[in-house]
């Protein structure tokens, strides 16, 4: 019987050792990225981004080149290429 017992008490010792370990490592960064989670799903949040792309795509519509020659012309010469497997 007193062999049962030391069982018992040991057995609850460890799972409590292992359910704070647990809280201390992973339950920490689940809760972390429920937070990040949470933050941008809010719908201020949203708001907030639409807002911000909407001005960076005004922004990118009244610039008079997005790419420098040298740039465009790469880019040019990558999408021939894509083009031309393509077909």
């Amino acid at each position: 019987m007193k062999e049962l017992k030391i069982f018992v008490y040991k057995c609850l010792t460890a799972a409590i050792i292992f359910f704070v370990l647990f809280q201390l490592t992973i339950g920490i960064s689940m809760n972390q990225i429920e937070k990040k989670i949470n933050l941008l799903t809010s719908e201020e949040n949203i708001f907030k981004v639409k807002n911000k792309i909407r001005k960076e795509l005004e922004t990118a519509i009244k610039k008079d080149s997005y790419f420098n020659d040298e740039d465009a012309l790469l880019i040019k010469k990558f999408l021939n290429k894509i083009k031309s497997e393509l077909e």
